[in-house]
């Protein structure tokens, strides 16, 4: 058979042999284990993070075992092909030290084995066909790829946001335990310097109706509407005031007119007691001593030591504030804390 003849009547356009092919095309010199590696992205959009992974993963591939990366641009699809997006890609992939040995740049093609252009291989066949020269790399298509095209606002903007974007997205992994340890000590900072305020200063206030925000005067008038039978449940009261149900129950214990407070208060306290011999009797018997009014007790099984004891007491008759008896109970041997759940 003649190969020759057969080769003709097959592949009527080609005219090299693969001699000729090979040798346009030499091999590359690289060690043992190198890899060559690639990114063949389309220009039809901006780029994303899908399109930085990619680089970064192939370009560690092909330079930690020294190979080669290149990059060569699909740009098959002119329909759907933005404007400037090649010069975008480029420059993005760049300023994120993804660095490429060879392949498509904006000055043109640099490498031997181009066109790096998918575009300028259909070119490149067509001429083949026609007897043409075949490929010169230095004649990239730059009224498509020249730096002088502007870019539009929009890519710029894009390429703004998503360079914000990815640095990131590195930095909750390479500086993770340092933030982690800069927001710990402002936090532990912050407290530390409000703390000798918050201790000693005094936990409540009688504050002028009118410097109040309108939220506390609408839960206290849903209160008087409960209490009036105006309003029959939480809800309606809710709404006859204008107020949303969590923001009554996140209140209703802290908002009293003063004339109600000074009248009668039922206040709600809790305590953290040493597990001894007549702790809770000494509790007790400090609301007796100040004329507190004693309406439930409530304790929890104590464990390692410690027992949890809950108080309500009505305080008409007591002269004492509540700053003064919670001194009170802190000083009294037998209490670990004392705090206020209600009132």
């Amino acid at each position: 058979m003649d190969y020759q003849a057969l080769a003709e009547l097959l592949f009527p356009n080609v005219t090299e042999s693969p001699d000729q092919v090979q040798a346009r095309f030499p091999k590359r010199e690289l060690p043992e284990g190198a890899v060559v590696t690639r990114m063949a992205p389309s220009p039809t959009g901006f780029v994303h993070l899908g399109n930085l992974v990619q680089g970064m993963i192939s370009e560690r591939m092909a330079h930690q075992s020294g190979g080669v990366l290149f990059l060569r641009v699909e740009d098959t699809d002119a329909k759907r092909e933005v404007p400037g997006a090649v010069e975008v890609l480029i420059n993005s992939l760049k300023h994120y030290s993804i660095n490429f040995d060879e392949g498509a740049t904006i000055e043109g093609d640099n490498g031997n084995y181009g066109p790096y252009r998918q575009r300028q291989r259909a070119a490149q066949q067509k001429r083949q066909r026609d007897g043409e020269p075949v490929f010169d790399k230095k004649s990239a298509d730059q009224s498509n790829y020249g730096p002088e095209r502007d870019l539009s606002p929009v890519f710029v903007q894009h390429f703004s946001a998503l360079r914000k974007k990815f640095k990131i997205a590195l930095a909750k992994i390479e500086k993770c335990a340092i933030i982690t340890s800069v927001l710990h000590r402002k936090t532990v900072n912050y407290y530390k310097r409000r703390r000798p305020i918050m201790k000693n200063g005094p936990k409540y206030y009688i504050v002028e109706a009118a410097a109040l925000p309108e939220v506390f005067l609408k839960v206290a008038e849903a209160k008087r509407l409960l209490a009036t039978g105006e309003a029959t449940t939480v809800n309606q009261a809710a709404k006859m005031t204008d107020i949303s149900r969590s923001a009554f129950y996140k209140y209703r214990d802290s908002v009293q007119p003063f004339q109600k407070m000074s009248a009668s208060r039922t206040i709600t306290f809790q305590f953290l007691l040493h597990d001894e011999p007549g702790a809770l009797s000494s509790i007790l018997t400090t609301f007796a001593e100040q004329k507190a009014n004693l309406l439930t007790v409530n304790s929890i099984t104590p464990s390692n030591g410690c027992a949890i004891v809950t108080v309500s007491v009505e305080t008409s008759e007591t002269s004492a504030s509540l700053d003064e008896l919670l001194n009170i109970f802190l000083n009294t041997p037998c209490v670990i804390k004392a705090d206020v759940l209600a009132g």
